[in-house]
């Protein structure tokens, strides 16, 4: 267990989201319902959810079971 265990909660509810830069991101890439998306370290998963509605699959790995619950738990505004 690493050191965001204990802060997980509080990562997922404090950390500042990504600007909505995705639809260029994913225009630059040619990305589409083709592709998949693999996120490393996705803590609360702001990266998976962003590229969630432009490609076909996206997949949120994390090594700490607590940020992968608070991942499950996020929402985009």
């Amino acid at each position: 267990m690493g050191r965001s265990v204990t802060t997980a909660a509080l990562y997922g509810q404090f950390r500042p989201p990504y600007p909505p830069a995705f639809r260029a991101v994913v225009g630059r890439l040619k990305l589409g319902e083709r592709h998949a998306l693999i996120d490393l370290g996705t803590g609360p998963g702001l990266i998976a959810l962003g590229f969630a509605p432009y490609v076909g699959r996206v997949l949120g790995v994390d090594p700490e079971p607590a940020m992968l619950e608070v991942a499950r738990d996020t929402t985009l505004p």
